[in-house]
């Protein structure tokens, strides 16, 4: 089980006793108790006013087992400006107990999520791609420390097989209510769209290679994008079963949006966000994912566009959003995709341009920040082919202390054209997920960012084997798949695991 420490004294005491010779301890201040001024960092930072104060909370340290994949949230509450006042500015992060920033093909954030009970839509949130929040001056995030709890959901991803431990951190801007600077800011509220949302705390769907309407994507919930959703389910809308022909469609209060940001998956390659009024649409943002990746949109080395400081779109009473998630669809199936816009509005404030009457520009847009060096890696390219593996007529795969049983080592199982061949995870009795997915011939290169792909010739996954409470986990609840051979030509297939990636198998059909 993981060891939850509220952040407090206790963990300042970890951070500055933990490290021996040569290793320095993080500047991470505890309870906003060290501060410095709101100095813009990034491409879309504004310039503060003098009474902006920077200050760097983290919460652990977390203990990551390997194959980490569960939702868990914090026990009661976490760290946050304790004087009444304004958040403008949120930059969240991961770092190991030295202080360094994991590589993300080892340890990452799938997701990250702030919640003031203040609010009924979370605040913030992080996926790898790590964006900035940053308001435009004159607006704020109310806080008030004594009449609200913040609250921490969290989802790491631990892709070797061994254990690390780690601090969520992030570092926010505030503006005091005691600054003069703060009697000229408008408050605004968090209000989410997520395609997904359905799924419960962990709004996830897929997105298979050859889906979509228009060649190399395909837009969910609008369009069918995958035979089967991540929990095995064949009959959501945009999931095994046609799309809603619309999109996700939520009604936001009536005001004026200050900023917006999208967060896709690997492969993810926009969201797109329409103002419907009656029977008329308007498209009003659209976050494109800005690759890095030198092989495109298959990997976190990515950030996604926000909108810039001038940005205002009016809601009136009413009217409705609409978000779709677009998924690259040429590359390679991706499975557990994500779709979400977070927006923060001003409630009742008119500021703002009428969609319907004066255009609002959707790629009013820029990204946070470029590359980051935690995304160096990005993995493979294939190795040279081995000698040819030994065959044996064997219609079963153990998965069991991280290897497919046969299925490596040299040595694969064989079945005849139309004969089943099932795996059964034995590691999920020590909640260790695995899955069983295509990857190209020969998948043998070093483990990345990028590398492998769910690229196989013929598209299989078996979802996350093991067991885990239904919306708090990726857990299909079942131990085994099985796959029909009927359409495989006869050859050789390659398969990986998506939680732990260095595991590579193999199998033949004759």
């Amino acid at each position: 089980m993981r060891n939850r420490v509220r952040t407090s004294a206790v963990a300042l005491v970890l951070l500055t006793t933990t490290f021996g010779a040569g290793h320095a301890a993080p500047v991470i201040p505890i309870g906003g108790l060290t501060q410095r001024p709101c100095t813009p960092e990034g491409p879309l930072d504004v310039v503060r006013p003098a009474g902006c104060r920077r200050m760097t909370f983290a919460y652990g340290p977390l203990h990551v087992t390997s194959g980490d994949n569960l939702i868990l949230f914090g026990p009661v509450t976490i760290e946050r400006p304790r004087a009444d006042g304004y958040v403008v500015r949120f930059k969240p992060d991961l770092v190991r107990l030295d202080g360094t920033v994991p590589p993300i093909e080892e340890l990452h954030l799938h997701h990250s999520v702030w919640i003031s009970t203040a609010f009924s839509n979370p605040m913030f949130a992080s996926g790898e791609e790590k964006t900035i929040f940053s308001l435009p001056n004159g607006y704020g995030i109310p806080s008030h420390p004594y009449q609200e709890l913040w609250l921490l959901n969290y989802m790491l991803h631990n892709q070797i097989q061994k254990p690390d431990n780690v601090f969520i951190t992030y570092t926010i801007d505030f503006i005091p209510m005691s600054s003069p600077a703060a009697a000229s800011i408008s408050p605004v509220e968090p209000f989410w769209l997520d395609v997904a949302g359905f799924q419960g705390a962990n709004p996830v769907y897929n997105t298979q290679r050859g889906f979509g309407a228009t060649s190399g994507e395909c837009a969910f919930p609008r369009e069918e994008c995958a035979r089967f959703d991540p929990f095995g389910k064949t009959d959501v809308p945009g999931n095994g079963a046609p799309g809603n022909g619309v999109g996700y469609v939520a009604t936001p209060p009536a005001g004026t949006v200050v900023w917006m940001v999208g967060h896709v998956h690997p492969g993810g390659l926009r969201t797109d966000v329409e103002v419907m009024r009656g029977t008329e649409r308007r498209r009003v943002f659209t976050s494109d994912a800005v690759y890095f990746d030198p092989g495109g949109p298959v990997s976190w080395d990515m950030a996604m566009e926000t909108t810039r400081a001038d940005y205002r779109l009016r809601l009136s009473p009413g009217d409705k959003l609409v978000l779709n998630s677009v998924y690259e669809t040429a590359h390679a199936s991706w499975y557990e995709g994500m779709g979400i816009v977070v927006m923060f509005i001003a409630r009742d404030d008119t500021s703002g341009p009428d969609p319907f009457v004066t255009t609002v520009d959707p790629d009013n847009t820029a990204i946070t920040h470029g590359h980051l060096p935690e995304a160096d890696h990005h993995g493979g390219p294939d190795g040279p082919a081995g000698p040819a593996p030994k065959r044996v007529a064997w219609g079963s795969v153990g998965i069991a202390a991280y290897n497919y049983l046969p299925g490596q080592a040299g040595t694969i199982p064989v079945v005849k054209r139309g004969d089943p061949i099932s795996f059964y995870n034995f590691d999920a009795a020590a909640q260790i997920f695995h899955t069983v997915t295509a990857c190209a011939a020969p998948c043998n290169g070093p483990t990345g960012i990028s590398y492998p792909l769910a690229n196989g010739p013929i598209d299989f996954d078996s979802l996350e084997l093991g067991y885990g409470i239904t919306g708090l986990t990726a857990a299909s609840n079942r131990w085994d798949f099985t796959i029909d051979t009927t359409p495989f030509p006869p050859g050789e297939y390659d398969y990986f695991c998506r939680i732990h990636p260095f595991m590579r198998g193999a199998f033949a059909v004759e």
